[in-house]
């Protein structure tokens, strides 16, 4: 049981690393990390979020939501709750990294319906 239930986690594991590294490297993903105006590009932002949406987490019930965080404007972009969803518990998580692990799950609390959860 147990080794089945470690067979899973890590199977579980190795689909959202190879689900990290297809939204990393897809050419929405590019567009989003490397946009250099976000008030002059905001509707191709918003349309490039929205096919992440419908193309990933729509089809993979592993993904809640994406974030990236585009250096040349310093800002995250969401999937989830706005383009612009500023997201406490995201940031406090950060922190507590020294080196923020790169395209890798990041496992936090969120608040749904009013209820943090993990």
């Amino acid at each position: 049981m147990l080794y089945q239930t470690q067979a899973n986690i890590e199977y579980m594991n190795e689909t959202v690393k190879q689900l990290i590294s297809t939204i990393y490297f897809s050419a929405e993903s590019d567009y989003l990390l490397h946009v250099k105006n976000l008030d002059n590009s905001i509707f191709d932002v918003n349309l490039t979020l929205n096919k992440l949406t419908s193309s990933v987490i729509n089809n993979n019930p592993l993904i809640h939501s994406i974030y990236l965080y585009n250096g040349e404007t310093k800002a995250f972009l969401s999937t989830y709750n706005g383009m612009f969803y500023q997201d406490d518990e995201l940031l406090k998580t950060l922190k507590t990294y020294k080196d923020v692990p790169i395209l890798q799950p990041i496992s936090r609390k969120m608040s749904i319906n009013n209820k943090m959860v993990e």
